[in-house]
Formats: structure tokens, C-alpha cells, sequence
């Protein structure tokens, strides 16, 4: 079977590294039944490595615009696609598309159901009209009237009847889709199938006292300033840690000059990294704040690092990673700040053997996001619908 995956930007973050590690895995439980490719609009070639190029076929790019539909349609003429899988992207004519290829087409959904609805808003920073017209009109109209959930439910719809297969992250995503969209039970073509997470050989527990984050540096989704505000109530009662603030993004001088302004201590900004195997050996809690995750890499990658993970419970991605509470992980009911503080100032006032506990669960736990199960349930889904 010839698998292709649609991305924007190759590779890029995690979307990208799941596209990855689902073909690598799948290549490894099932040699010779799929060939696999990715068709993006942009590649950035010096992040493509060896890890990157290997388990794919072919990486070829399409062109930006209305046109993108029918240079994919070439490409899956070219290379005798089965099926694409569109990852959290939409293209145009999708319904064209399937007739005239003939193509199966799966939708994966990376994100939480109708997570469009928080991206809506955006729009508004374009220029000082629309930041005019968002705060005297359309704010209300989108938050306050629910006309932004109102699109990502229409949008969610248009979704689901154009693809064969829609995936989700977590049976609560399905359930809240199932129920919003009033299927049928039993009658939907919606699979479950987590991302995956690598098992770490060598994990370190010989841990210091460093507070890690990993992300985006935006804040339309991760909302780094509540880390901010957070580590300003509880760094002063732990003078012996350390925050460092890992990743670049849209938003990252804003919240350079926030904890300036706030007069933040033994914090750090240290950018993009390319790699962040010496930092999971070395940090001992990681936080996650974010308004929306739809799975978060960061969380399982630090419990399969042996890393203490604390978020917020705003999403049932998040809750089924880090469940139960106060074993593999620490959820916060969204989004009480004051409780993030209280619970993050006890991780790292806990005794030594308490928190290797926890970094045992943690590591334990993460075993059931494996990659040969994720490869079973993606080897079943496409062999269902080709």
C-alpha cells in the first residue's frame, strides 16, 4: 500500500515527528506491505536528517494556494498514492479530489474537537481595524455568543463526511464528536489511535532541581504566561530550582519582557532545541500550561524520561495522559492558578523517594503509547478502508 502524509511545513513539530514515527514503526511491524511518502508545501532542509528521510519513500512539495489540490492529485498519480492522511489540514475540493483519484482519505485530528474555535479570534490582531472591530463587536459575537464554536462544529462536520476514516487522540474526543454531530452509535467511521511515544533505554533518575517547559512560545494555545505568573508565587519559597524555558515562537519577546517586568529570578529563556535529550536528564518536574492540547508530546516525553509533568486538565488528551492524578502525573483544574503554584511548590519539596517514585509510574505508564501498538491500530485502519 503507498501511505501518503500531508503536511504544510516538513518536518516542523510534533504533527511532523508523529508522521514519522507512525511510518518508521509501521515499517518495522509490517516490512514490505507500505511504502510511504509526504507531499508539504514547504520543506525545511536542514532539518530533514537521516531520521527524518528514512522512513519515507519520497518527500516532494506542493505548491501554496487554490492550486495545492490539484498538484497533490499529481503527486498521487505520480507515486500511486492509496491514501493520503491529512494531518489537521484541510485541502480545497476535496470532494473533486476524491472522485477524480479514486484516493481514500483519512483526517487526523491532532488537536481537541473543534480546537478551531480558539484559533478564530486570531484574525483580530491582523491590523488596528479588525483589533477595533474585534473588542466592539466580534468578541462578543464569537465568545460570549458562541459563534467561534459554531464554526469549528460546522467545520468539524465538513470534516468528517468528506474522509473515509476520521482519527482521534483519546475515546473522549470521540464521544464529544459522536454526541456534537449526533451519530449514530456504532454507525460513525471515527478510529481512536494515540500518538506514539519512543521507550527510552537509558533513562536518567539521577535528577536536578530544574523546571522545564517545551513548547511554542505563543499564546493562543500555550499560554506561557500563566507559567510566569506561576513560578513569580512560588520561586521565592524554592531558591535551590531553576526554570528554564525551552522553544521559540510568535510570542517569545513578549514573554521575555514579562518576566523582566515582573522581576522573575533563576529563569531562563534558552530557545529552540534541536534536541532535548540532556534536558530530560537533567530536569526533574515539567510544566505545561496550556488553553488547548489535543495530545501533549511533551508530557508523555517527559514521563518516558523519567520527568514529573504537572498541567492543566483542560482537555481529555491531557487528563488520559497524566491519569490518575498524583501517580503518573499532576492535573490542575483549569485554570486555578494558585493551585499550579501549591502543587508545584510541593513536587519540589517532596522527599527524594517520593519523586523517584513518581518518575518510576511515569515511565511505566507511558509503555501503553508504545510504538508497535500505534503501529497495530494504523496498520488496521489502513487495511480497513483499502
Amino acid at each position: 500500500m503507498n501511505i501518503a502524509f500531508i503536511h504544510t511545513i516538513f518536518p516542523g513539530g510534533g504533527a511532523e515527528r508523529i508522521s514519522r514515527d507512525i511510518a518508521m514503526s509501521i515499517n518495522a511491524g509490517f516490512p514490505s506491505k507500505y511504502n510511504f511518502f509526504i507531499f508539504a508545501q514547504i520543506i525545511i532542509e536542514e532539518a530533514l536528517t537521516e531520521e527524518y528521510n528514512t522512513p519515507f519513500k519520497s518527500i516532494d512539495t506542493y505548491p501554496i494556494g487554490k492550486s495545492e489540490t490539484r498538484a497533490i492529485e499529481s503527486l498521487v498519480k505520480k507515486h500511486s498514492i492509496d491514501a493520503i492522511v491529512l494531518i489537521s489540514r484541510r485541502i480545497h475540493d476535496i470532494k473533486g479530489f476524491r472522485k477524480r483519484c479514486g484516493c481514500k482519505v483519512v483526517f487526523a485530528n491532532h488537536g481537541e474537537p473543534f480546537h478551531l474555535r480558539y484559533e478564530l479570534a486570531l484574525n483580530r490582531r491582523n491590523n488596528r481595524f479588525k483589533d477595533l472591530m474585534w473588542k466592539l463587536y466580534r468578541r462578543k459575537l464569537y465568545e460570549d455568543w458562541g459563534y467561534a464554536l459554531y464554526k469549528a462544529k460546522r467545520s468539524c462536520i465538513k470534516d468528517y463526511e468528506n474522509c473515509d476514516k476520521y482519527v482521534v487522540l483519546c475515546s473522549e474526543y470521540k464521544d464529544i464528536i459522536c454526541k456534537e454531530l449526533g451519530l449514530a452509535p456504532g454507525k460513525d467511521h471515527i478510529s481512536v489511535i494515540n500518538n506514539p511515544e519512543r521507550e527510552v533505554s537509558d533513562v536518567c533518575y539521577d535528577k536536578q532541581d530544574i523546571i522545564l517547559f517545551s513548547g511554542r512560545l505563543e499564546q493562543f494555545s500555550k499560554r506561557v504566561d500563566r507559567l510566569l505568573r506561576i513560578w513569580g508565587k512560588v520561586m521565592d519559597d524554592l531558591p535551590e530550582w531553576r526554570l528554564l524555558i525551552a522553544g521559540e515562537g510568535a510570542d517569545g519577546e513578549l514573554l521575555r519582557r514579562m518576566a523582566r517586568e515582573m522581576g522573575l529570578k533563576r529563569i531562563e529563556f534558552i530557545g529552540y532545541q534541536k534536541d532535548m535529550t540532556q534536558l530530560y536528564r537533567k530536569a526533574s518536574i515539567l510544566c505545561l500550561t496550556s488553553q488547548t492540547e489535543g495530545w501533549g508530546l511533551c508530557l508523555t516525553e517527559a514521563q518516558a524520561n523519567g520527568v514529573i509533568p504537572i498541567a492543566f486538565g483542560c482537555t481529555g488528551g491531557i487528563r488520559e495522559i497524566l491519569s490518575p492524578d498524583g501517580v503518573n502525573g499532576f492535573i490542575i483544574k483549569p485554570f486555578d492558578e494558585d493551585n499550579y503554584a501549591a502543587v508545584l511548590k510541593d513536587i519540589a519539596k517532596m522527599d527524594e523517594k517520593e519523586r523517584m517514585a513518581l518518575r518510576h509510574n511515569a515511565v511505566n505508564h507511558v509503555k501503553k503509547f508504545s510504538l508497535s501498538e500505534t503501529a497495530k491500530k494504523w496498520d488496521s485502519l489502513f487495511s480497513s478502508i483499502i
